[in-house]
C-alpha cells in the first residue's frame, strides 16, 4: 500500500549528525523573516527546533510498504520545477525601472516627466511598486499645483507591508502640504491630518506595550481607520488587541487574531496576517486544538511563500509547521497535515535538507525521514496512475533512484523497462526534481521503494 504519510517528522534516533553551514544561505530569507515575526510575539510563544541522525549504509536503502489499496490525495497534474516566470513577474520587472526613472526626475523637480506615469500600471499585488506609484502620483500632483488630497490619501492606503510608519508619515505630510494649494479646503485638510496623526501616534505607543493594545485611544484609532477605509491599519489594531488579550489572559484571545488575519486580504497586509496566523497557531497548539493550529501554520507558510519569486517558493516549510504537523498527524492519522495543506493552500511546501551536510554519510534513518517528507509528491503521481487503471486492476511499481552527493536526486527508474516511458515515469521524474537530501561525502546512495496501486472507481 502506498504510505499515506508524507509529513516531515523531526524527532530522529540519536547518532545521526548534520553539519549546518556556518552562514545562512540567501534563500533562507523566509526563515529569517519568520524569526522576525516570532520575535514580535509574546515570549511564551517562542521556541522550536529540530535535528537529524546518521550511521553509514553501503547497501541501497529499500523502503518497502505493505500490500493494500492506495487512495490518492488528489489527482491534479504535478508542477514543473523550477517554474518559469509568469507574465505578471515579467511585467513587474519592467514597471520597477520605469518608476525608478520617474522618481529620479521628480526628485529633481522635473515634473514634465510625470506624464509618463499614465503609461505605468503597478498592480496592487506588487506592494512595493504600487506604493511607489501612488507616492509619485501624489508628489506630481503637489509639484504641478494640482492640490493632491485624493492622491495623498490613495498613497496612505497603499503603505505596507514594510516600513509602514515611515510611509504613512510621508503620505500624511503630503496631505498636509496639499492644504497650501490654491482653492484648497484648508480647515478640512488640517482636520484630516490631525485625526490621522493622532490615530497613528496612539498605535505606535500601544505597540510598545502588549497590555496597551485595548486602551481607549486604540478604539478611537480603529474608528479613524474605518472612516478612511484603511484595511491594513484596522488589521494592525486587531493584532494589538490580540496581544493585549494574551497578556491579560483573556479567555478567548484567538478571536482577535482571527479578526486580524481576516480584516485585510490585500498583498500589503501579508506581514500582519502572518503574525496573526503565527500567534493563532501557537495558541491553538498550546490548548490542544491541533487542527486549528495546523490550519493556521500552513496558511502562514503559504503567505510567506507567496511573497517570494515563484522559483523560490518551494522550500519554505517552517520549523513551526514541522512541529505542529507531526502532532496533528499523530492524532488525525499519517498524512493528515499534507492533505490539509493541499486543501487550504493548493500546494505543498518543503524543507531544503541539502542546506545541511550529513557528517558520517547518509544513513537509512535519514533517507527514510526525507522520503516521508517528500512522499506526498509521489502520491500525486500514483493517484493519477490509479485513475488510469481499469477496475479491479492492481499494479505494483518499483521506483529506484540515486541520491547525489549534493543532496539532489538522479537516475530515476521504474522497475520494468516497459514502464520507463509511461506517464507515471514522466511524472515521478518531474517530482523528484524537488527532492533534497542532506549533502554527504562518499559513495552515492541508491534507494528503492515499492508501491501497490489499485484502480480507482470511476464515477
Amino acid at each position: 500500500m502506498l504510505l499515506a504519510s508524507c509529513a516531515g517528522k523531526q524527532a530522529l534516533p540519536p547518532g545521526d549528525e548534520l553539519e549546518m553551514p556556518p552562514e545562512k544561505p540567501s534563500a533562507a530569507q523566509v526563515e529569517a523573516h519568520q524569526e522576525q515575526v516570532a520575535n514580535t510575539l509574546p515570549k511564551a510563544d517562542q521556541e522550536l527546533q529540530a535535528s537529524f541522525e546518521n550511521p553509514k549504509a553501503k547497501k541501497p536503502v529499500e523502503v518497502a510498504s505493505d500490500a493494500g489499496t492506495f487512495a490518492p490525495v488528489v489527482a491534479t497534474p504535478p508542477p514543473v520545477s523550477p517554474p518559469l516566470p509568469t507574465d505578471n513577474e515579467l511585467l513587474r520587472r519592467e514597471v520597477g525601472p520605469q518608476l525608478a526613472a520617474i522618481k529620479k526626475a521628480v526628485a529633481k523637480r522635473q515634473y514634465e516627466q510625470c506624464a509618463a506615469l499614465e503609461a505605468v500600471q503597478a498592480l496592487p499585488e506588487w506592494p512595493a511598486e504600487f506604493q511607489l506609484q501612488k507616492e509619485l502620483e501624489a508628489g506630481c500632483a503637489l509639484g504641478q499645483g494640482q492640490g493632491g488630497v485624493a492622491k495623498s490619501l490613495a498613497w496612505l492606503k497603499a503603505c505596507g507591508p514594510d516600513k509602514v510608519e515611515g510611509c504613512r508619515a510621508r503620505a500624511i505630510g503630503s496631505l498636509a502640504a496639499s492644504a497650501q494649494a490654491k482653492g484648497a479646503d484648508k480647515a478640512g485638510i488640517e482636520a484630516k491630518v490631525k485625526e490621522l496623526r493622532k490615530a497613528d501616534t496612539c498605535l505606535a505607543t500601544a505597540g510598545a506595550s502588549a497590555e496597551a493594545g485595548d486602551s481607549a485611544c486604540v478604539d478611537e484609532a480603529l474608528g479613524v481607520y474605518r472612516k478612511y477605509g484603511d484595511e491594513l491599519m484596522k488589521a494592525r489594531v486587531w493584532l494589538l488587541r490580540g496581544r493585549a488579550a494574551v497578556a491579560k489572559k483573556h479567555p478567548d484571545p484567538q478571536t482577535f487574531f482571527i479578526k486580524a488575519e481576516g480584516e485585510c486580504k490585500e498583498a500589503r497586509c501579508a506581514g500582519v496576517r502572518r503574525q496573526a496566523l503565527m500567534s493563532l497557531s501557537r495558541l491553538a497548539f498550546a490548548s490542544g486544538d491541533l487542527e486549528t493550529a495546523a490550519s493556521a501554520v500552513l496558511r502562514e507558510g503559504a503567505l510567506a511563500s507567496a511573497t517570494l519569486p515563484e522559483a523560490e517558493r518551494t522550500f519554505t516549510r517552517s520549523a513551526d509547521a514541522e512541529r505542529i504537523c507531526a502532532a496533528y498527524d499523530a492524532k488525525a492519522g499519517a498524512g493528515a497535515c499534507r492533505k490539509l495543506e493541499k486543501k487550504l493552500t493548493g500546494d505543498y511546501h518543503f524543507k531544503d535538507y541539502s542546506k545541511a551536510r550529513a557528517k558520517r554519510g547518509l544513513s537509512g534513518n535519514l533517507v527514510k525521514e526525507v522520503n516521508e517528507h517528500f512522499n506526498c509528491l509521489l502520491q500525486e503521481c500514483l493517484g493519477l496512475e490509479a485513475q488510469r487503471l481499469t477496475p479491479p486492476a492492481s499494479e505494483t511499481y518499483e521506483i529506484r533512484w540515486a541520491v547525489l552527493n549534493d543532496g539532489k536526486v538522479g537516475e530515476v527508474h521504474l522497475g520494468r523497462k516497459e514502464q520507463e516511458e509511461t506517464p507515471l515515469a514522466e511524472c515521478v521524474r518531474r517530482q523528484f526534481a524537488l527532492w533534497r537530501y542532506p549533502r554527504y561525502d562518499g559513495e552515492q546512495q541508491h534507494v528503492e521503494q515499492r508501491f501497490t496501486v489499485s484502480a480507482r472507481e470511476r464515477r
